[in-house]
């Protein structure tokens, strides 16, 4: 098979890369410089710093998936996935602040308070600084030697041709360290979302964090397929039918993502125990139940109405549309799970909450740009290529 390499071969500017990196860290360190002893700071780095934390621990997920099961249909796209997943070494270093800030962004810090109340108590084996940074360490050990062994098994493979690599990536892909995967990204929900209050808890809520994760993941994915295609690139190789497979997942992961916040809601309102519903009255008071109602309207219903028809999957306009507003939704629900635990009474959006995400977008543009136009944008050598070109979907 013989394919032309000027639509697989990504081409960038080092210099405009390296621009974009170099503005969204000065952003970033001068957001943290200026705010440092701010509360408000630190809730909106988390924001920012979860929602593209989301999207790379989704990434993992659909790459261990496709080496797991060793897909066919899904070679074509799977460059794109470790492009993305190699990103997490610079979210690791980017963490930094929210350790920095662990006094400002989690009551269960403080000793005065945990002395003063009975749950803390209970909860402060697991709910202590110490620990919270030794699961810190692990998750992204964890997460840096997968993503760093699967890109980098994946480019070897593209110059040396040996399948053997493809098996390795198999066997890594199905190995204890997937499962210690998944355990990780259900905790990672509860460590820097859910012990923001830390008198709430929901036994749901890590399947909720990974279920909006991969949801946004392949919102990211299908845009960079889509624009990638309008800058010429991957033409004969990603066709309608990749997308109607990508338009199906994101339809079949909106109706799991509802049907899980729905029945974390239902069985916290139906059991009616204070400790679980004031979390949902937070959310439910001046204009925070305006944010909460456009999250069931804007994250199930527009998504669901939208891509339940064939067609929809295989118009790449429509999916380039529906691919930005899950993306900006994805966006309001971190924002909604995170900021009520200061501002009670109405959403508030400020200049951290733009220029942390502004500086975080800049960093991640950049990097993944810089890192596309350093190998292949497909896996040249992968022998299932060819079948994934020539993929058909039955319905």
């Amino acid at each position: 098979m013989q394919l032309d390499s000027k639509t697989y071969t990504y081409s960038s500017k080092k210099s405009n890369n390296y621009i974009l990196i170099f503005l969204g860290l000065v952003l970033l360190i001068v957001n943290f410089v200026l705010g440092s002893s701010s509360k408000e700071f630190y809730f909106s780095y988390l924001t920012s710093y979860f929602f593209w934390l989301s999207i790379l621990l989704g990434g993992i997920f659909f790459t261990l998936v496709h080496h797991g099961f060793s897909a066919t249909w899904s070679t074509v796209i799977r460059r794109v996935m470790e492009n993305i997943i190699i990103l997490m070494p610079i979210f690791t270093l980017l963490f930094f602040p929210i350790v920095v800030g662990m006094d400002k962004l989690f009551l269960w810090t403080s000793p005065e308070l945990v002395a003063a109340d009975h749950l803390l108590q209970v909860k402060e084996p697991f709910l202590n600084e110490q620990s919270f940074l030794i699961r810190f360490v692990l998750y992204f050990s964890l997460w840096n030697l997968i993503s760093i062994f699967l890109y980098r098994m994946s480019v070897k493979h593209d110059s040396t041709g040996d399948h053997s690599l493809l098996k390795k990536m198999h066997f890594f892909s199905m190995s204890p360290l997937a499962v210690l995967f998944f355990v990780s990204l259900t905790f990672v929900g509860f460590d820097l979302l859910m012990s923001l209050d830390p008198h709430w808890y929901s036994t749901m809520f890590g399947v909720y964090i990974f279920s909006g994760s991969f949801l946004v993941f392949l919102a990211v994915l299908t845009f960079t397929l889509i624009r990638l295609q309008d800058q010429g690139y991957l033409n004969g190789i990603v066709s309608k039918e990749h997308y109607h497979d990508l338009g199906k997942y994101l339809f079949a992961f909106t109706v799991f993502y509802c049907y899980i916040a729905g029945a974390q809601f239902y069985f916290i309102w139906y059991s009616n125990l204070p400790e679980e519903t004031i979390w949902y009255l937070h959310r439910w008071v001046g204009t925070w139940k305006v944010a909460s109602v456009l999250l069931i309207f804007g994250k199930f219903m527009v998504p669901f109405f939208t891509l339940v028809f064939r067609a929809s999957k295989r118009n790449t306009k429509v999916l380039k549309v529906m691919t930005l507003w899950i993306i900006a939704i994805h966006y309001l629900d971190i924002h909604w799970i995170v900021m009520p635990t200061i501002h009670h009474d109405n959403v508030h959006l400020g200049a951290y909450d733009l220029f942390t995400m502004l500086g975080f977008t800049l960093v991640f543009v950049g990097m993944f740009k810089h890192i596309m136009s350093r190998n292949a944008l497909v896996p040249i050598n992968d022998p299932e290529l060819k079948h994934a070109i020539n993929h058909r979907n039955s319905n």
